[in-house]
């Protein structure tokens, strides 16, 4: 149940704009395996069976514009990209664990 007191109206209002942030086969998955560490796009792919590159290419991008995730370029003689969760989407890794929670408990 959430804290603050919402109209019907505005509840869907915010369910609508999360949606469009986080809709898409993989973008939860992603989020779930980045988590506050820093991955590079190789050790995210690693991690996600069955995503192809050039997806998972649209994918971090989409969330980098979206400000869910931030890319950090490492300043080397071979420059190394990787990705960790913005201070924006803090909070989505207990949503992801309570969702987990949830499917554990209805469907097992």
């Amino acid at each position: 149940m959430s804290s603050i007191p919402l109209t019907l109206s505005e509840k869907l209002s915010c369910l609508a704009e999360v949606h469009e942030l986080i809709s898409g086969k993989w973008k939860l998955q992603i989020i779930a395996v980045v988590g506050n560490n820093h991955f590079s796009f190789r050790d995210i792919q690693k991690r996600i069976p069955g995503i192809r590159t050039r997806l998972l290419l649209k994918e971090l991008r989409e969330l980098t514009n979206r400000g869910l995730l931030n890319q950090i370029v490492t300043s080397c003689s071979d420059e190394k990209i990787s990705y960790r969760l913005s201070a924006k989407a803090c909070g989505l890794e207990r949503v992801i664990d309570s969702v987990i929670d949830w499917h554990f408990n209805r469907f097992s």
